[in-house]
C-alpha cells in the first residue's frame, strides 16, 4: 500500500476523499486499500516473501465483501470498465492466497471465496459485453471464469466424496446431501459451458448426480434444446 500510494498508484476506489500526502498525491483509504496481485518473478526470495504476505482465511473473507459489498457495489454502471480491472486484480490476489492456504482451510470457506469471485465475473460478462467486443478481453475475462468455475466444481466434488454418511442409490451413485450454493452454480456452470461441449462433457456427470433440483433439471432441458437446435421462442 505504502509503494502505490507513494507513486501515486492507487485506483480511485482506494483512496481517501478527505484527505491527500504532503506531495499532493491521493491519500490511501485504510479499509478499501486490498493487496493486488503481481505475478511471481520466479525468484526464491519472491516466493518466500508472498508466504509472508498470505492473508488467513477471516482476511480474505473481510476483503472479499468489501470488495464486492461495499467497493464495487457503489459503482455507477457508466464506469464499471475500470472497476472491473481493479476488482479481477483484487479477486485473483484473494483466490491466489486461498490456494496456497487450501491445504488448511475449510471447503466451505473456499467455495465462498470462489463462488464470489464466480458472480462477479458472470455478471461482468453481461455487463461488459459491449466493452469486451472492442478490446482483447473476452478471452482472458473466459479463462479466468471458468478457471474459477472449475475449481469451483472440484471442491464441491471432494467435498461431497468426503462427505460423511454417503449413502449409495440403486444405480451405485453416490447419494448427495447439497446445500444451495452447490446446486445454484452447478447449474450455472451447465449454462455457461453451453456452447462448449468438451468442458460441458467434462462436469455433466458430476452435475447430474446431484438428481431432481429444479434449477438444474432447468439448466440441462437448457443444454438439450440448444444441442438440438430445438429453441422455443
Amino acid at each position: 500500500r505504502e509503494r502505490r500510494e507513494r507513486f501515486g498508484l492507487l485506483h480511485p476506489l482506494e483512496r481517501r476523499t478527505d484527505a491527500t500526502l504532503t506531495s499532493g498525491r491521493p491519500a490511501a483509504h485504510p479499509d478499501h486499500t486490498l493487496k493486488e496481485y503481481v505475478r511471481s518473478t520466479g525468484d526464491p526470495s519472491s516466493r518466500t516473501q508472498d508466504r509472508r504476505s498470505l492473508r488467513p482465511p477471516p482476511i480474505l473473507r473481510l476483503a472479499t465483501k468489501t470488495l464486492l459489498g461495499q467497493l464495487i457495489a457503489s459503482v455507477p454502471l457508466e464506469q464499471w470498465e475500470s472497476a472491473y480491472d481493479f476488482a479481477s486484480n483484487r479477486l485473483r490476489a484473494i483466490r491466489h492466497d486461498a490456494i496456497v492456504q487450501s491445504a488448511v482451510m475449510d471447503t466451505r470457506e473456499m467455495s465462498w471465496l470462489f463462488e464470489c469471485s464466480v458472480r462477479f465475473l458472470a455478471a461482468s460478462s453481461y455487463l461488459m459485453r459491449d466493452e469486451f467486443v472492442k478490446t482483447t478481453q473476452p478471452a482472458l475475462h473466459d479463462q479466468a471464469l471458468f478457471s474459477c468455475m472449475a475449481y469451483l466444481m472440484n471442491i464441491y466434488r471432494s467435498r461431497q466424496a468426503a462427505s460423511k454418511g454417503r449413502q449409495m442409490d440403486p444405480n451405485g451413485d453416490l447419494v448427495q446431501r447439497d446445500d444451495s450454493a452447490t446446486v445454484e452454480f452447478s447449474a450455472a456452470y451447465l449454462v455457461l459451458s453451453i456452447m462448449d461441449e468438451q468442458r460441458l462433457q467434462s462436469r455433466l456427470k458430476q452435475i447430474l448426480r446431484l438428481g431432481k433440483r429444479p434449477c438444474v433439471g432447468s439448466a440441462w432441458r437448457l443444454v438439450k434444446a440448444v444441442s438440438h437446435r430445438s429453441f422455443v421462442r
